[in-house]
This record gives structure tokens, C-alpha cells and sequence, in this order.
């Protein structure tokens, strides 16, 4: 992902409200490695088509493979902050959230 200039160079995981279930420690998920596998295709008309393979639901296009992969992380960003902010409107006010950066490489 390329650098955002109002966020470290980093891929932001939405606020969660962590779960009271023993298989889901905080200490696991600061050990947890997010890998996602962006997939440019040549288009037709010229360009890429570009997806992640684990959400296919984030898409996105660019003339050069840099367009693409600059278009593909805005992507993600926007679908993130729309489920977070989905997220939170319909939590409860006593819902506890934590933060974890995933560093992107």
C-alpha cells in the first residue's frame, strides 16, 4: 500500500470490539500478520483491473500498474472507514474497541 500522507505508512485494521471468548487473547492479536494478495489484470480497452483475492469486494482500475495499486489501497480505505462507521452506529454505547496497526511490507 502506498503512503497516505495523514497516516503513517501502515494499513489501518478497523476498531474492534474484542471478544470475551478464550480463543481470542489481545496478545494474539498483536502477533496477528495480515497478508492481502492484490490481482492486476490487463483490461481490454487498456490498463488494469485490480482486486485483493480475500475481498473481492474491493475492487478498483488504473491506466499503469501504479494508478492501479494507488486506486486498489483508496479502495480499501473507503471500505474500511464505511464498515467501521457502519460498525459503530449500530453498537452499544458499552462496546470496547481497540486499535491494531497491521505494518504493511
Amino acid at each position: 500500500m502506498l503512503a497516505d500522507p495523514e497516516m503513517p505508512p501502515a494499513v489501518g485494521i478497523p476498531d474492534c470490539a474484542l471478544s470475551e471468548e478464550p480463543h481470542l487473547a489481545p496478545e494474539q492479536l498483536d502477533a496477528l500478520k495480515l497478508t492481502l494478495t492484490a490481482v492486476f489484470e490487463p483490461a481490454s480497452e487498456g490498463g488494469y483491473t485490480c482486486h485483493f483475492e480475500e475481498f473481492p469486494e474491493i475492487f478498483s482500475e488504473g491506466e499503469t500498474m501504479q494508478e492501479a495499486r494507488t486506486n486498489l489501497a483508496d479502495a480499501l480505505k473507503l471500505v474500511t472507514e464505511y464498515h467501521r462507521d457502519e460498525a459503530r452506529s449500530r453498537a452499544s454505547a458499552s462496546a470496547v474497541r481497540e486499535s491494531h496497526l497491521m505494518v504493511a511490507s
